[in-house]
């Protein structure tokens, strides 16, 4: 080395982006958990994920995490990675379980994940809300917007001007430039989250190579008017925890009450579908609207929640080398055993591509009635694409370099 040489040059080094991931990319896990306690059970959630997904599914014991069974609100899976380097990154939202002993599913990243190649970021410590949750967190796949290529999608929150979620929580997510956030309104949910009137499904024949999937009250009124109004709903006949107190289809048909609540909610998703076309690049042939109907949640100062089981309120896995959609059984017959007499079923079959294969899963008692559904319940880790070096350097600002 010659010392006395004073030569130099800069070097620029990017670090890499934080990536959440998106339904095209493959699934390798799918996970929820088990919970068979005080005649409170989800046997037939789990069995079935089981029949269909195999080794790719797995349930632990939801008594380990003090029955906190809400998968999707805890964490969000990430990733960063390089031409020679890998992190699977899980984020932990501020929700930190729900507060009780132990703090749920708060520490199972932790005892399911941490090790080598792994990273595990928590958000901060806040007082989170439920606009802080995983499940109101989404992400759309690569999109064209205004002529700016996302390669990675884009991500999505819900909230509102006078109530979204904490700073802390935008700020993280904000960060996240290369799937550039956006916020549309969730805040007329109980629950508050956009997983449940909004996801997307893998389609290769769509414009996009995916299609936007939005609740529709219409489509679910339509549904019920093809059916007969003596039919009995032995699922929502019960009241209380079981059910909801409706004995056939007529009940729901001749409701008032539901018909205004349901105008009102429509109104409100064919704003926010505005905001996702503008946001998405949407057109119509990109867009699945789902058969839905919701409810007026007692003691939510006004906020809904799904009456119908949400379908909307979905996970996608891969079934071999085929994309699954696992979604909510809406039980809208008389049989609860043959699901191949519920029209609404027939009737989401119709609407789906034929790529997708789909599964109904008996969700009810412990996810639907406690107002979530299948998405709500369950993770899923994917497979991370490493090309972000050579497709996304245009959505990096000069600062981030």
């Amino acid at each position: 080395e010659d010392e006395t040489d004073d030569s130099h040059f800069d070097v620029a080094l990017t670090a890499s982006p934080l990536f959440f991931n998106h339904h095209l990319q493959a699934s390798t896990q799918t996970m929820a958990l088990e919970v068979n306690e005080w005649d409170f059970s989800n046997d037939a959630f789990i069995s079935d994920y089981e029949d269909h997904l195999g080794e790719d599914f797995f349930a632990l014991n939801a008594s380990s995490f003090d029955y906190d069974i809400w998968m999707q609100d805890e964490f969000e899976f990430g990733y960063a990675t390089s031409p020679d380097a890998h992190l699977d990154i899980i984020f932990d939202t501020h929700r930190n379980g729900q507060g009780w002993p132990g703090y749920g599913l708060d520490h199972f990243p932790e005892d399911v994940y941490e090790g080598p190649d792994w990273l595990l970021i928590n958000w901060g410590t806040v007082t989170a809300t439920s606009l802080d949750y995983g499940g109101n967190l989404e992400v759309s796949p690569p999109v064209t917007v205004d002529g700016v290529d996302y390669p990675y999608g884009r991500v999505y929150y819900g909230g509102v001007s006078s109530y979204q979620p904490h700073m802390a929580t935008r700020d993280a997510i904000d960060s996240f430039e290369v799937q550039r956030p956006f916020m549309p309104d969730s805040t007329w949910l109980c629950v508050g989250h956009v997983d449940e009137y909004t996801s997307t499904i893998p389609d290769p024949s769509a414009p996009k190579g995916f299609r936007f999937v939005i609740s529709d009250t219409r489509a679910g009124w339509e549904v019920l008017e093809t059916m007969d109004p003596s039919t009995e709903l032995p699922q929502y006949a019960p009241g209380g925890w079981a059910g909801h107190s409706i004995a056939d289809v007529g009940e729901m048909l001749d409701s008032v009450a539901l018909h205004y609540i349901n105008e009102e909610v429509q109104d409100i998703i064919d704003e926010q579908e505005l905001v996702f076309r503008a946001e998405l690049g949407l057109t119509d042939e990109g867009i699945i609207y789902m058969p839905s109907l919701f409810e007026e949640v007692g003691g939510c100062w006004g906020g809904t929640a799904a009456l119908i089981p949400g379908m909307t309120n979905m996970i996608i896995s891969d079934v071999g080398d085929r994309p699954t959609a696992v979604l909510a059984d809406p039980f809208l017959r008389t049989d609860l055993s043959d699901t191949s007499v519920d029209l609404m079923i027939a009737e989401v079959r119709r609407r789906m591509p034929e790529s997708l294969d789909l599964v109904f899963l008996d969700d009810w008692e412990v996810y639907h009635m406690g107002l979530g559904e299948v998405h709500c319940g369950s993770n899923v880790q994917r497979r991370a694409p490493r090309t972000w070096w050579d497709d996304a350097g245009h959505l990096i600002t000069h600062e981030e370099r």
